[in-house]
């Protein structure tokens, strides 16, 4: 039997593996509607599900076109730049995002325990300081707009 890292490395080349892996990445989507909006039920919105879960796929995928075997989000990232897969800008702003979205999940959880309430992933949009939101509409833009570029690249209909 193959060591598994081999195994991954080889199945990386492989058309379909990627084609799969792509797919996957484009399973979670920033909560963005019409014009781009923010779309938050309830007034809130999954940091988890619509920023760090697409931005972590998209550095898998990204990680293993450049064959990278970094294991790091950001590191995953920054292999992919220095590749020439991803361009520099949107390495860094991805991984920007992906800092920014695990703080804010971060912190809005120890807010939550404090309080003695349940931990979750979500974030009360009104709780967010003008500058967090606007970062926060950053983030999910971005996210969207490299789910559309992976989407044409690998030719799958959103």
């Amino acid at each position: 039997l193959k060591p598994l890292e081999g195994l991954i490395q080889e199945e990386a080349g492989r058309g379909v593996f990627l084609y799969h892996l792509a797919r996957a990445s484009l399973a979670f989507r920033p909560p963005l509607g019409f014009l781009g909006r923010l779309q938050a039920p309830k007034g809130r919105v999954d940091l988890k599900r619509g920023g760090i879960a697409p931005i972590v796929s998209l550095a898998r995928l990204y990680g293993l076109l450049a064959q990278s075997r970094e294991k790091s989000t950001p590191r995953r990232l920054a292999a992919a730049a220095q590749k020439g897969i991803l361009s520099e800008k949107t390495a860094e702003g991805l991984t920007e995002a992906y800092a920014f979205l695990f703080g804010l999940r971060l912190e809005h959880q120890l807010w939550a325990l404090k309080q003695g309430i349940p931990l979750t992933h979500e974030v009360e949009v009104k709780t967010l300081s003008a500058r967090e939101a606007e970062r926060l509409m950053e983030a999910f833009h971005l996210i969207a707009q490299v789910q559309a570029y992976t989407a044409e690249r690998f030719q799958i209909r959103l």
